[in-house]
């Protein structure tokens, strides 16, 4: 009866701080005649961490999350907040004693355990997965690149449908990130450091790219690009974000097409 009245009926899921576990613990402590006191939970444990124990047999899957997910994610959390996660719930609340009022003793949360429907058990990927990790896809497009790029130096010519390729998808993957860090409401993808490398820039700069490629020209948007991704990759260590390791090689790949470009515009200047 109380969240069917008009102020309740809607509220804003939040997959961490306020979502359907959240809420069945909140209404099982309303209506306990006392105060519920928890066991402590892990300590240092992060967003990020937990949603990695149930994320690591599915790496894209997992890739996805963490490029979703900003700085916020990586700071420890409460025993309360670690309670998003329906097993962590379910471990506190069977460790977990009422201190009641008055004369009422204490006692346990939790008088029996009974499971209805047996879980499944989280193995390996899921058949018909790709083949290859987020990182040995990141690693063999790097090869090819190296390869490519190295190619193109020698011959001192582009192949500018290659660049085309990598900077539409960095940018297209830099508009989500951008949106999740400037119009989401939601919590820990609003302090995103990915935005620095990943946004939407390559989608405006492209064709101006593409143009200056085609005219044997040096292109400044490539200087710039050039020194935000060295300077990102050099620092990364410092950055309060723990940010996923494939994003080096992607980011490798971007340098060495814009490093390329300027080569091999400096290459045909002094022809």
């Amino acid at each position: 009866r109380d969240n069917y009245l008009p102020e309740n009926r809607v509220y804003r899921y939040n997959y961490f701080y306020d979502n359907c576990t959240s809420r069945a613990r909140d209404q099982i402590e309303m209506a306990l005649n006392g105060d519920v006191m928890y066991p402590p939970g892990v300590k240092g444990a992060t967003f990020r961490a937990w949603v990695h124990q149930y994320t690591k047999n599915h790496p894209w899957t997992d890739f996805g999350i963490s490029l979703c997910l900003g700085a916020e994610a990586d700071r420890p959390i409460s025993s309360r907040l670690q309670m998003f996660l329906p097993d962590n719930l379910r471990q506190a609340m069977n460790h977990a004693t009422v201190h009641g009022v008055g004369e009422i003793p204490v006692r346990k949360l939790v008088k029996s355990e009974t499971e209805i429907l047996p879980s499944m058990k989280d193995g390996v990927e899921e058949p018909g997965a790709f083949p290859l990790t987020p990182m040995q896809t990141a690693l063999v497009l790097l090869a090819l690149v190296v390869l490519c790029s190295w190619w193109e130096w020698k011959h001192c010519r582009v192949w500018w449908g290659v660049d085309v390729l990598l900077f539409l998808v960095q940018g297209l993957a830099g508009c989500l990130i951008a949106f999740l860090f400037f119009f989401s409401v939601h919590p820990t993808v609003g302090s995103n450091y990915l935005l620095i490398i990943i946004n939407p820039l390559p989608l405006i700069g492209l064709p101006w790219m593409i143009n200056r490629i085609r005219k044997g020209k040096k292109c400044l948007y490539d200087v710039g690009n050039a020194t935000i991704l060295t300077l990102f990759i050099a620092f990364l260590p410092l950055i309060p974000q723990k940010i996923s390791l494939v994003v080096v090689p992607l980011a490798l790949n971007l340098l060495i097409r814009s490093v390329l470009h300027l080569a091999v515009a400096r290459k045909k200047a002094l022809q």
